[in-house]
């Protein structure tokens, strides 16, 4: 069974794995964006579809206090389609 199939089945794990190297996408999407690497963030973009707009948007978005600990997800959600 392949870690993302685990997180399927439980969920609730996937906090606790979002830190990890190479986490799974089910991991990313709960990631702090103050901890995501260029690379999760290719990852998180290439995984949830981002067209290219939408992709250029969320990388040029720097990290600040105020959005240190937004999920990836929770990041992705404040820009506009």
């Amino acid at each position: 069974m392949t870690l993302e199939a685990a997180l399927d089945l439980h969920p609730e794990d996937a906090p606790k794995i979002a830190f990890q190297i190479n986490a799974p996408l089910t991991a990313l999407h709960l990631k702090p964006f103050n901890f995501a690497s260029p690379n999760d963030i290719d990852r998180y973009l290439t995984g949830t579809g981002a067209d290219t707009d939408r992709s250029g948007a969320f990388r040029s978005i720097p990290k600040t206090s105020d959005n240190a600990f937004l999920t990836l997800d929770a990041l992705m959600q404040t820009i506009s389609r």
